[in-house]
């Protein structure tokens, strides 16, 4: 029982990662690309 509403969770959570490590891998190129510019 408690691994079924858990594993939902799991899975938001790891969604949730992917989406802030896709956002902050993208800042850093345009942090690196707003570097380049000035």
């Amino acid at each position: 029982m408690t691994t079924c509403s858990y594993k939902p969770i799991t899975n938001y959570h790891y969604k949730v990662i992917d989406l802030v490590y896709y956002f902050f891998s993208h800042q850093r190129d345009a942090r690196e690309i707003i570097n380049l510019k000035m």
